[in-house]
């Protein structure tokens, strides 16, 4: 085992959603190995004391728009329609397709689906008008 996750609240994903506290959860090769309310017998490689953390799957955001991070803040006291088609359907659509991955790194375009324990993104982002 490479990893013990100790004293974790676990959040699974049975057809209960059951939640397990103070639990070990171990890890091996990138997969969980073990979880149990008891600490394996085998000695991991590294344990880190999870007490008070949750354990819990990936989350999937299977619709944003990464560009918008650059207008983050921007306009935002407004109703939805007002602040779409008034404010940022205009900004969107001076950034040029080509121009909108090289705006902002990968990395920071992710960063806050990364501190939302998401694993996965799908960018919805429409090109410019004519």
């Amino acid at each position: 085992m490479d990893t013990l996750f100790s004293h974790v609240n676990v959040v699974t994903m049975n057809e209960q959603m059951t939640l397990w506290q103070d639990a070990f959860v171990g890890v091996t090769d990138g997969k969980i190995a073990y979880m149990a309310k008891k600490p394996p017998e085998e000695k991991p490689k590294k344990i880190i004391d999870a007490t008070g953390m949750v354990l819990m799957p990936g989350l999937i955001n299977c619709h944003t728009h990464l560009p918008m991070y650059l207008l983050r803040g921007y306009a935002d006291d407004l109703n939805l329609q007002d602040w779409l088609q008034h404010y940022i359907f205009p900004r969107e659509d001076r950034l040029a397709p080509s121009r909108r991955r090289q705006r902002l790194p990968l990395p920071k375009r992710c960063a806050s689906a990364r501190r939302a324990c998401r694993i996965c993104i799908i960018s919805a982002m429409r090109s410019a008008r004519p």
